[in-house]
């Protein structure tokens, strides 16, 4: 078994992405679809993909990954692939840990050579000190299954997990979601114009990225992009809470050094830290912590007052099926009795004792009408 694909669907970039990936496509070590129209099917997208890795290419195991996503064994003596064959087939699925990188914020770069901090801040101080709800959902990797599904955000899988690998084999993802304020910026403004042409899918109103498109309305956005960074003038010791994790960016430096990299000029350009511009300052920072401290304490009212609504109305609906199952379930009842009610009138109507009965019933009646019919002419 060997990682020697990757299935990629670009969704309609305009930056030069999907330029990129045509010249990876050559090397032979990716298989590019495109699908332009930002709808938010990400689920639909990535099943898609997933069933073609078992079917086409007999695929024994399956990361469905984000662009935005780095799967790596936790002992980094270690290759992916490596891992991936200790772990027994038998399992099906396996969830894995999906940790935020987060470094000093700036304007524009890839961030790799910044955002060299794991973010394992205690979720319950979370929303105060970087405005963020939550850590990462875990993702899930799984066997390759040509009839698998594959739900929103890559989450959670069709197929039923019998256990976790190993310690020794154990595998996480580096996320880094917020790489610039430009790229940041675009990530967010795509996603929430994909919600809005998909009005069928209809997330939670604590969902992340439609509180971030609230945020780039208010005209909030980058206050909040900078939030979620730590503060500037704090990164040259560790930050509570934050681990200091540089492999990705060393790792990536000495493939670009030692002549393997497929596209080593793609891949200078992804590492070249003067792309960054300008950085942003600890008065920035400071700025913004006051104002999103306000701004997510109002969005919070406002989430928890919609949420209480959103489940009202699911509870409503329910109220509304169940009771429409019951009328159904009557009515059927009721179409069975009748049907049995005609089937047995049938029978009844077609029978010899009731025809002869018919006829002796019938004897008197003609009898009495012959009768009066004499006595009148008499």
């Amino acid at each position: 078994m060997k990682l020697v694909l990757l299935l990629v669907i670009d969704n309609g970039s305009v930056d030069g992405t999907y330029e990129i990936l045509r010249r990876y496509a050559k090397t032979g070590r990716v298989e590019l679809h495109q699908y332009p129209v930002y709808d938010k099917k990400q689920y639909a997208l990535v099943t898609e993909m997933a069933r073609r890795a078992a079917s086409k290419h007999w695929a024994d195991w399956v990361l469905n990954a984000d662009a935005d996503e780095f799967f790596l064994p936790v002992d980094r003596t270690l290759a992916l692939r490596e891992a991936l064959e200790h772990i027994p087939a038998t399992l099906g699925a396996v969830t894995v840990p999906v940790i935020n990188m987060t470094g000093r914020p700036a304007p524009t770069g890839s961030g790799l050579g910044r955002l060299v901090w794991r973010d394992e801040r205690p979720e319950d101080t979370l929303l105060h000190d970087a405005g963020l709800p939550a850590h990462p959902t875990f993702d899930a990797i799984h066997v390759g299954d040509p009839a698998v599904l594959v739900r929103q955000g890559n989450h959670f899988v069709s197929i039923p997990s019998q256990g976790e690998p190993d310690a020794r084999w154990a595998i996480e993802v580096l996320h880094y979601p917020w790489r610039s304020w430009t790229q940041f910026r675009g990530k967010v403004d795509k996603s929430g114009q994909a919600y809005a042409n998909n009005p069928t899918h209809t997330p939670s109103p604590r969902h992340h990225g439609l509180r971030d498109y609230r945020f780039l309305g208010a005209g909030a956005l980058e206050r909040s992009y900078l939030y979620r960074h730590p503060r500037p003038g704090g990164l040259e010791v560790a930050p509570p809470g934050l681990v200091r994790d540089t492999w990705l960016d060393e790792s990536q430096r000495c493939l670009l050094t030692s002549g393997r990299a497929l596209l080593p000029a793609e891949l200078a350009k992804g590492l070249d830290d003067e792309g960054d511009g300008a950085y942003y300052t600890t008065a920035d920072w400071d700025d913004a912590a006051t104002i999103m401290r306000v701004a997510i304490a109002l969005d919070q009212e406002r989430t928890t007052t919609l949420s209480a609504l959103h489940e009202s109305a699911l509870q409503a609906r329910a109220r509304l099926i169940a009771e429409f199952a019951e009328q159904s379930r009557q009515f059927t009842e009721q179409e069975q009795t009748l049907a049995e009610y005609r089937h047995a009138h049938d029978s009844i109507t077609r029978s010899v004792s009731f025809k002869v009965g018919r006829m002796i019933t019938g004897v008197p009646r003609w009898a009495r009408d012959r009768l009066g019919k004499i006595g009148d002419t008499g």
